[in-house]
């Protein structure tokens, strides 16, 4: 009967050892993913304010591709897209890398977490900032293309 209770208590000891193993790595999963998500509203709210100055100054005065080039000649309109680009990178490599090594509820929460975070910061980063990008790609693009030989 000894020997019973001690191959019980073992096995209970080990399952509750290695649950507070794995649970150590759950919290630095959910203190990152905390780090990120606050890092991605404050680069949203940086653009989103940059892009309110676009607007005004840009954008209601003239044609699509007059406030393409007119957008692109703002001083700080690189720094903004760059800032963005990278920040989407970061926020994507870190994700993957959370999503790897959470639980199975924490990879649902973290990618719901992300999917949503992402589609905001998507549509604070749109306009004007990548849509000015991409209208400028297409331009560039078209005259490359016009002057093949």
């Amino acid at each position: 009967m000894d020997s019973y209770y001690l191959h019980i208590k073992y096995y209970v000891d080990r399952k509750i050892r290695m649950s507070n193993d794995t649970f150590k790595p759950n919290k630095l999963i959910i203190l990152i993913e905390v780090v990120i998500v606050l890092y991605m509203i404050i680069v949203a709210l940086r653009i989103k304010q940059y892009n309110e100055k676009l607007i005004i100054n840009y954008l209601e005065k003239s044609t699509v591709l007059e406030q393409t080039i007119n957008i692109i000649n703002d001083e700080k309109y690189f720094y903004y897209l760059t800032l963005g680009l990278i920040s989407m990178f970061i926020f994507i490599f870190f994700s993957y890398f959370l999503i790897k090594y959470a639980s199975v509820i924490g990879k649902f929460i973290i990618l719901i977490i992300n999917i949503f975070t992402l589609i905001v910061f998507l549509i604070v980063f749109w306009d004007p900032i990548l849509f000015t990008a991409t209208i400028g790609t297409i331009v560039t693009a078209g005259f490359i293309y016009i002057n093949q030989d």
